[in-house]
């Protein structure tokens, strides 16, 4: 129970400073640009929400009947997602600064979508070396 304690903490402060961060007043001139954008973060960190809560009820319950919080193969599977994720978000962390010196986008707009996006992008890549599986090494 100790160990569910620090990502629900952890949880709750990242949505409670993008919360601060999202209806800060103040928006520039491309403000219906600003709108969609802020309902689209608003979305991806409610879907969050319900992935934090589903897991820890799953933690729990999994603790409760007497199965060990982590294994070798789900920290296996962790560490190959974040390792894959990084290389693909770099890549879109590139691609994002590019549009920024050709004056695409605004920058606040791109490093949102980039945070947002990198934190979805371990998500698939998680979901998808969860449901194949990983090679044996």
């Amino acid at each position: 129970m100790k160990k569910l304690f620090l990502p629900i903490s952890i949880l709750t402060l990242i949505l409670v400073l993008a919360g601060i961060l999202i209806f800060q007043k103040g928006a520039p001139d491309n403000s219906a640009l600003f709108m969609y954008a802020e309902i689209t973060y608003i979305g991806i960190l409610a879907l969050f929400f319900i992935l934090g809560i589903y897991f820890g009820i799953k933690r729990i319950t999994a603790s409760n009947e007497g199965f060990p919080e982590e294994d070798e193969l789900s920290r296996k599977i962790i560490q190959k997602a974040g390792a894959k994720s990084f290389y693909i978000s770099l890549c879109f962390w590139l691609i994002a600064l590019y549009m920024q010196l050709d004056n695409i986008a605004d920058i606040r707009l791109l490093f949102g979508f980039g945070f947002v996006g990198s934190a979805m992008t371990f998500v698939v890549t998680w979901s998808v070396l969860n449901i194949r599986g990983i090679a044996d090494e």
